[in-house]
């Protein structure tokens, strides 16, 4: 429960200075509506006892490709479900952090490609208004999905919710590594 959650995370931070950075929202993006809807309307519970142990940080990952939405409609998807997100874990403090996967191989088999690209990752961002949504900054996707340090500093601190810090071989790119 909450209280010894409460008690081992506050032990940790004293015995060794841990504290939590991110969670992952319990969301599958590609499940059926019925199922999303049921998992979304467990956000303010989950949110409430990430507050509790001082977990304000969490981050979701959108789905490279759809089998079902072409890429207009994919982008009033996640706008859509992701400012409902944010509007529910606000009230508790929690921020929530929106990456996306660059690699080829995560999109492959799918009838119609989503975000994969720095470029149309700043394009969703730029449609979540919420003080307490903005990018998850993956610097492995970030970069194999041509985005560069200038875009990240256009972003701003404030739209930067999360970080992730990974380097990959030189000479790889989206099309070569998994």
């Amino acid at each position: 429960g909450a209280e010894y959650a409460t008690r081992c995370i506050d032990s940790a931070k004293k015995a060794v200075g841990l504290n939590i950075g991110v969670w992952t929202l319990p969301v599958r993006w590609d499940a059926d509506e019925a199922t999303l809807q049921a998992q979304i309307t467990k956000i303010p519970a989950i949110a409430n006892a990430a507050k509790i142990i001082d977990a304000t940080r969490c981050t979701t990952i959108v789905q490279p490709g759809s089998d079902s939405l072409p890429l207009k409609d994919n982008f009033d998807f996640y706008s859509q479900k992701l400012n409902e997100v944010g509007d529910l874990l606000a009230p508790h403090g929690v921020s929530l952090s929106v990456g996306f996967q660059a690699a080829a191989k995560a999109r492959e088999g799918k009838e119609f490609e989503f975000i994969h690209q720095a470029e149309t990752m700043l394009t969703l961002i730029s449609m979540l208004p919420g003080e307490n949504v903005g990018l998850h900054l993956d610097t492995w996707n970030w970069f194999l999905g041509g985005g560069t340090v200038d875009q990240v500093m256009t972003l701003g601190v404030n739209k930067i919710k999360s970080v992730y810090v990974a380097d990959y071989p030189a000479g790889a790119t989206a099309d070569t590594v998994e």
